[in-house]
């Protein structure tokens, strides 16, 4: 995840999960933020009048007859606004996954 350019965190799925062909199956992950960062984030979003360009890259990672694949799920980028001084937040994020 980056956020004005500076990555802020990454993501990980703590167990291997298993999907078998022709079926679904729910994925959940974690995805942590790097608090170091916030200085340069903050100096980054207030120079940006105050907007956060947030970037999303999902990739997973498959393994077949002991072959791995790396690929991607989904790439979103987004921008959530905050005016400190008036109170108005402003949000959309939407990551579609076919």
């Amino acid at each position: 995840m980056e956020m004005n350019g500076i990555r802020m965190g990454e993501g990980m799925v703590y167990n291997q999960t298993v999907i078998e062909a022709k079926t679904d199956r729910n994925v959940s992950f974690t995805a942590n933020m790097n608090n170091t960062m916030l200085n340069d984030w903050w100096t980054a979003f207030l120079r940006n009048d105050q907007a956060a360009h947030v970037y999303i890259n999902i990739r997973g990672v498959a393994e077949y007859s002991g072959t791995e694949c790396d690929f991607i799920i989904a790439e979103e980028e987004a921008e959530a606004s905050i005016c400190i001084l008036n109170g108005t937040i402003s949000y959309r994020f939407y990551i579609p996954i076919l």
